[in-house]
């Protein structure tokens, strides 16, 4: 027989998390985390729970105590239903969050689920990441998962959507690759600080080993200015809530091993021995792991484990909270065992051993029906569901009454995270609200054989013998024991519903598309003076603005422009004579953008100096040998600068014609107006050349092309 005390209770530490990284908020973040930096739980550190076990006082031996001269020995579903239509604590997807609080409460992972965390370390820095050399200023953020070692990560998620990273951490998908680096920790032993935390902040040591906890080292790299809305919809770093598997500690006592389960028994007695700090039986407790892994059919074929539990228990919640949401999970019957531990029994239909009678009772009430008020017509469990990515969902509904007032109860279970499981706890809950019979009575001695008996047969002279399901049962001293429940039927606890379970609810991603259009219809047209005039086509949508990018040809920066509203033109003057790249796109108010078109970049030619020269006044060829001479006259034009001389290369004898398209260009020799020139084509292969001149000014404008003339060498 196993005990366990409250020594892993002294690890529930909270997270003291720093508003940015300097000694003194380090200071206390060690303090509220020591012992998972390697240290020892200091008193103080214990002090800080906030309701907590420690804190709530049933960790101490007093499991199912109730009061002074009374001492409760079962609690069965009924007792408890009524709790679980008040919030037991924060819906799953309010938990998908990272926040940043003086205190946070310590959180546990049974099974699998998905969540969030406080932020056990915040800072802003620049520099080059040391494994990947990642440059840039980053957000580096350390939410914290789990209050203890974890098998570890699944599925890394940043906001809604499941990510991918490499060796290094680093994201691999979409627009958002690079831009992210993921370092998951799980606690266990030999875990050593970040080295990227290490290497950034001098306030952070080795020592700064998160030991023992589970969660996850990040940073955001920051952007741009005109790409932050893409790379960040939300405007602000991705809150990192990944799919993990939790506490990898849970005893089984049938193979001796610590290790990860979702078998509900196992991760009961987890959580009876490490949190409530009370102790299990171990040959019990193997005996309902046995039953929590039996399968049971699903609909439309496949079977299943009857009993899992898979999400999180929180210090945020008080105990009998706490008791009804694992209750809930797995129709749990707990009972004090004869040394004082916590037995259990998971939900199934066991024949009755004992039969009471009238003799047996010193008073009984007895009455038909529920003995509570507004009883529900119907009944759905709000379970966690993986395919509504983790989040809440309602299971089938369970009618009561179809003849009543529509009363619709939706109870929370939400460690249960499959659809099977939660319409069979909805059965049952659904069968407490209208049994046939309730009872309240006082018990004989006779009421101490009743110590760890789920089910009774109650045979009362003039009422109909009735299977009792034990909701309480109280030792008045041990002489007396009180006793109530609710009558129930074997059927209400059958494994098998596979041919009566309702297709679950479907879960389909309703695309929200909110990204802005691109700009259309983006290009440029070459202006006077060295200007570029650009339009495009205006937006159907007028609530979006405009802005334009552009360079010359081989820099690297861009300059931007923003429009007016309305617009749907803007000249950029003063380009001088280059090619000029452009692109537009859309923003919105929030400025929130599109991406940049077209793509590749509009390209534009601006020329300082549009006004083209006059034609040459003559233009020669003449051989000699293997040389060529040209000779050209120069108009009389202020806007000459020189002349563009293209060659094209034909055989021996050739004929015609010519076509400067034929030809490349092999000088430009610059002269002055209404001068002649002579420039010689030196060392030419036999065969007829054509020459054509073309004046340009000083932006390169041509004038009227001269040519061709032709000669043949030798």
């Amino acid at each position: 027989m196993r005990r366990k005390l409250m020594v892993a209770a002294l690890m529930a530490t909270t997270c003291l998390t720093p508003s940015k990284a300097s000694a003194e908020p380090v200071t206390a973040f060690i303090t509220g985390l020591g012992i998972a930096f390697g240290g020892g739980a200091a008193a103080g550190t214990v002090a800080g729970l906030a309701g907590g076990a420690l804190g709530a006082g049933y960790a101490t031996g007093a499991f199912l105590a109730t009061g002074i001269g009374s001492t409760l020995l079962s609690l069965g579903l009924s007792a408890v239903a009524a709790k679980l239509n008040q919030p037991q604590q924060a819906a799953p997807s309010v938990r998908m969050q990272n926040f940043s609080q003086p205190i946070s409460y310590a959180e546990w992972v049974f099974g699998r689920t998905r969540k969030g965390g406080p932020l056990g370390f915040t800072g802003f820095k620049s520099g080059d990441d040391v494994v990947t050399g990642q440059s840039g200023a980053k957000r580096h953020y350390s939410p914290i998962l789990a209050m203890h070692q974890s098998k570890g990560i699944v599925e890394h998620w940043l906001d809604e959507s499941i990510v991918e990273v490499d060796e290094d951490g680093t994201r691999t998908s979409d627009v958002q690759r690079t831009y992210y680096r993921i370092r998951a920790f799980d606690g266990k032993p030999g875990q050593v600080a970040d080295a990227e935390l290490v290497a950034q902040f001098p306030e952070i040591t080795e020592d700064f080993k998160f030991l023992g906890l589970t969660g996850a080292h990040i940073w955001a790299r920051r952007p741009r200015d005109e790409d932050f809305n893409r790379v960040y919809p939300q405007g602000k770093q991705a809150v990192y809530a990944p799919v993990l598997d939790g506490y990898d500690q849970v005893y089984d006592p049938r193979d001796e091993a610590h290790k990860w389960t979702q078998n509900a028994a196992l991760n009961i007695a987890a959580i009876v021995d490490v949190i409530w700090g009370q102790g299990t039986d171990d040959e019990l407790v193997a005996i309902e792991a046995d039953h929590a892994e039996m399968q049971v059919a699903k609909r439309g074929g496949g079977l299943q484990d009857r009993w899992q539990i898979n999400g999180t228990i929180s210090d945020e919640m008080d105990f009998g909270s706490q008791q009804a949401m694992i209750m809930a999970a797995a129709d749990v019957f707990f009972y004090e065992l004869p040394s004082g531990n916590v037995g259990f029994k998971l939900g199934r239909w066991e024949e009755p051993a004992i039969v009471l009678r009238d003799e047996d009772f010193l008073s009984v009430e007895l009455r038909t029906g529920s003995a509570k008020l507004g009883s529900a017509s119907e009944v759905a469990l709000r379970y966690v569901e993986p395919d509504n990515n983790w989040k809440e969902s309602v299971s089938a509904t369970v009618s009561v009454n179809d003849d009543a007032i529509l009363n619709r109860s939706e109870p929370e279970g939400y460690l249960v995270t499959n659809h099977n499981q939660a319409f069979r706890v909805a059965r049952r809950l659904a069968a407490l609200e209208s049994p046939d019979f309730t009872l309240r009575g006082t018990l004989k001695p006779i009421g101490r054989f009743l110590r760890g008996e789920r089910f009774v047969t109650i045979a009362l002279a003039g009422w109909p013998e009735f299977t009792l399901e034990v909701g309480k049962l109280t030792s008045n001293g041990g002489v007396t024991y009180d006793v109530e429940g609710v009558s129930t039927k074997e059927d209400d606890h059958a494994p098998d519903v596979s041919l009566i379970e309702p297709q679950r609810p479907e879960y389909q991603e309703v695309a929200s598309d909110n990204t802005v259009p691109d700009l259309t219809g983006f290009s440029g047209t070459t202006q006077a003076d060295g200007s570029i005039r650009y339009t495009w086509t205006e937006p159907d949508d007028e609530s979006l603005n405009q802005r334009l990018r552009y360079r010359k040809t081989g820099d690297l920066d861009w300059q931007l422009v923003s429009i007016e509203a309305g617009q749907v033109s803007v000249v950029i003057n003063g380009l001088g004579d280059a090619t000029i790249e452009a692109q537009g796109q859309n923003l919105t108010g929030t400025k929130r953008t599109s991406g940049w078109s077209p793509d590749p970049a509009d390209l534009t030619d601006s020329i300082a100096n549009p006004i083209a020269p006059a034609a040459l006044v003559s233009f020669t060829a003449t051989v000699s040998v293997s040389d060529v001479d040209i000779d050209l006259q120069a108009p009389n034009d202020a806007e000459y600068r020189g002349t563009r001389i293209y060659r094209a290369d034909y055989a021996g004898g050739y004929l015609g014609g010519f076509d400067i398209d034929d030809a490349t260009l092999i000088q430009t020799e610059y002269g002055a107006t209404n001068a002649t020139d002579t420039w010689t084509d030196t060392a030419l292969a036999a065969g007829v050349h054509a020459y054509w001149g073309i004046p340009i000014n000083s932006s390169g404008k041509r004038g009227p092309t001269f040519g061709p003339v032709s000669v043949e060498t030798f």
